[in-house]
This record gives C-alpha cells, structure tokens and sequence, in this order.
C-alpha cells in the first residue's frame, strides 16, 4: 500500500472518529437517534472522500499539456470550477484549463482522468437516478424522494430533462446485449418461449406552450406497442410463472415497432427456438408480423380477449345482464376448451338475430372468430402445458405504460412518452445492462 493511500485512510479515520466522539450519547440513545448519527456521519464521510478521490486524480500542473485529439503541446489558459452533482452530493472539481490552437478547442487533463464528459452536470449513476425514479413516478415527486434518502437537491426540471435524455439514448442505442440465461430455482424453466404482442392507450398532445404562443392545448390518444418475450417455469408438465422476460416499448407506429420487435427476437434466438408461442388479442398486425417472420411459431389468440367477443354475442343474443347470457358464456368457453371450435361456429352462423344491431354484431363477432379459428384450439394447448392467457402481457401494459404515462390530467408529447416507456421496458428486461450505461 502506498504512502499516499495509508495517509487518506487514517486521515478518514481520524474524521470518523471525531464525528463519532462529538455525536454519540453515552448515556443512552433511542434506535432514530442511532439511525440520524449512523446517517449523518456517513453522508459527510462519503463527500469528503469523494472530495480527497478526486484530487488524488489531478495531474501535476503543467503550462503545457497534450492535447487528447493532436497530441500537440497547448498552453494553459485558465483555472475552471465546476459543481457535479454525486451520488453522495455536489461537489465542486477545480481543473487547469488548456487551449489548442490546432484543434480550436479547449480541454482540462483531470477531465480524461476522472472521465468527465463535456456539458455534464452529474455523474452517470446520478443520471441514471433520475431517469430510474423519472420514468417511475411523477417528476416533480423526485426531488423530494432526492432529498429525503440522500439529502441531495435537485429540481424536477433536472429529473424531467435527464429522463428524456436518457431515454433517448437507449433507444438509439437498442438492445446490443445478449439474452440472459434461465435463472435457478425450485422449478426448471420451460423450453418453450412466448412471444406476446399488444397496444394500450395513453393521452397524448401536440406541439403547445404554456404561453398560448403555439394555439389551444389539443389533446388525443396514441397507442403504446409492446413486445414481450417471456420463458416460464414448468411444473407437471405445465408452464407456471415468469422466469425471465425481455421488453420492448413504443409510442411510434408500426414500422418503428417492427425493428424492435425483431431485435428482440434476434437477442432471444426466436428463429432457434424449439417451441414458440406467439400470444395476440387479434389484431391483423400481430398475426401478420408473427406468420411473415416466425413462421414456426404456434399462434394463439389471447383466451381472455376472445371471451371478451363471446359476451358481445351473449348481449345481443340473451339480453345484457341475464342469467341465459352468462350461461351461455360459462358453456360456450366448456366447447372451447374442448376444442369444439367448429360447433361453437355453426351455431354462430346458425343464430338468425332479431334486430338489426344484433345482426351487427352476428357480422362483426362471425367475422372475428372465423378468422381466429386456427388460433383457439384451446383443449389442444392446455395439454401440452400452453398458457393461453395473456396475463402476463396485460400486467405489462399496466406496468410498462397506465402505470405512469395514464394518470390523471396527464398528457404527453410523443417523444417525451417514448423515451420514459424505453427506459421501462429497459428495467423490465431480464439481465439488462445498468442504466448508467445510457446515461
């Protein structure tokens, strides 16, 4: 160990002590006294090392010193004092300033060595902070969160900026990691793979200003894609709970979508997979996007969501609200289950309606189930273990988009929303790099 580092030890030492020996109540302390000691000590311990770290990294001044892009010698100009904000508080970095005149552009030597970044304001893990707890809660709701755990200012503005910012950066950058093993546990994880594809809507605006400066706040919906690929347990031959999972997430259309769908796939080898099951509510896009790029994959549609179209039938054939209208269901979803598909749709086209809004609902439900037909053998895949539920892609909605961007009296610009739903899904996904690394 060297001489320098044994002095910075026993110096932080000799710090603790102090605190210690004027803090401590010998006489007795209650556990939140303990805690608000334990708290305070450490908080100013960890900025004075942080302080002493950063100045053990300065080069020795020099009034010239290579510049990073030339090698050219370059006079000093100035000294430079800039406040970062730590993860243990801010702290101010005082560093000699160099001009090259061949590059024309100035640098600081202590800059490269601590890894400072031009134009930043906070370390990466700082920044990954605020985009964690930005995309997770309101921003103005951060700071407070800052403060109370930390004793670290910063404005909601910061959080908000550095969300967006970070959020931007991940998805520029993709999803360039590999897909993580199966985790160990009490059950051995399935083969087979899920790919689960869906929208959910969240309340969007367009360009407007505070000041009236671009027209009258004009409001809509837009719809957030999700892709989730899961593996589950398996237990007796069946599929049980989420064992890993990757997610994409996006406010932009289809053809954004698209890409992000098959990098995910590309990450989760879905080409080689033994079995894949791709899990849909019956949109056209789903089954296309699915039939033209894993055509290997068992398509199936969504139990729950078809169920939702049985009660549209049971409504306009036995009354909303009757006893024959449940009945009808709870039997309609027994031959489902059994795989009695093809009597469930001669019934269907048998049923002659009384009314004009009941034929269009006949029309629009028949069209519905004849073009899903393929896709609700549902006895067929409860015995090979199958979900045929997607749950787990409804919790995703709830979490990865209501959860934060459906709130109440919210309103998002696009990119704003497709920058907090990247960092998202980011954290959803099983074995994801740190944020920071965005950051």
């Amino acid at each position: 160990m060297s001489e320098g580092k044994k002095q910075l030890i026993e110096q932080a030492k000799a710090r603790v002590e102090q605190m210690l020996e004027e803090r401590i109540d010998e006489t007795g302390m209650t556990l939140e006294e303990i805690e608000a000691v334990v708290e305070s000590t450490t908080r100013e311990v960890a900025a004075w090392i942080t302080e002493r770290l950063i100045e053990e990294q300065r080069p020795p001044d020099v009034n010239r010193a290579a510049c990073p892009q030339c090698a050219a010698l370059c006079k000093y100009k100035r000294r430079l004092e800039t406040c970062v904000l730590t993860i243990h508080g801010p702290t101010q970095i005082r560093r000699r300033y160099h001009y090259c005149t061949a590059c024309k552009a100035g640098f600081a030597p202590l800059d490269a060595a601590l890894g400072l970044e031009p134009g930043r304001e906070a370390t990466r893990q700082m920044r990954a902070w605020q985009a964690k707890y930005g995309s997770g809660t309101a921003f103005a709701a951060v700071p407070e969160l800052f403060q109370e755990l930390r004793g670290i200012t910063v404005s909601a503005s910061t959080v908000e900026r550095t969300t967006l910012a970070v959020g931007a950066q991940l998805r520029a950058a993709g999803r360039a990691w590999a897909a993580p093993a199966a985790v160990s546990g009490p059950q051995a994880p399935s083969p087979r793979l899920y790919l689960s594809l869906d929208g959910t809507m969240c309340p969007l605006r367009d360009e407007w200003r505070r000041d009236g400066s671009r027209g009258k706040l004009v409001c809509r919906y837009g719809e957030a894609k999700l892709g989730l690929v899961f593996q589950t347990g398996e237990n007796d031959g069946l599929d049980t709970g989420v064992v890993r999972r990757g997610c994409v997430a996006t406010m932009v259309d289809l053809d954004v979508f698209r890409p992000l769908v098959l990098e995910l796939g590309r990450q989760w080898q879905l080409t080689q997979a033994r079995e894949l099951l791709v899990l849909g509510d019956g949109a056209v896009w789903i089954w296309l996007l699915a039939t033209r790029y894993y055509a290997h994959a068992v398509q199936i549609l969504d139990f729950w969501h078809m169920t939702e179209h049985l009660w549209n039938v049971a409504r306009a054939r036995h009354g909303k609200g009757t006893e024959a209208a449940q009945a009808w269901v709870r039997a309609t979803q027994w031959d489902l289950k059994h795989d009695l598909t093809a009597s469930f749709l001669q019934d269907l086209r048998e049923w002659e309606p009384a009314t004009e809004e009941a034929r269009e609902v006949r029309r629009v439900e028949l069209a519905y189930f004849e073009a899903n037909a393929e896709r609700m053998e549902y006895g067929t895949y409860l015995e090979r273990g199958y979900m045929i539920g997607s749950g787990v892609m409804e919790s995703g909605c709830r979490q990865l988009a209501a959860q934060r961007l459906d709130r109440a009296g919210m309103h998002w610009r696009e990119e704003s929303a497709d920058a907090v739903l990247a960092i998202r899904a980011h954290l959803r996904s099983t074995g994801a790099p740190p944020l920071s690394q965005y950051a």
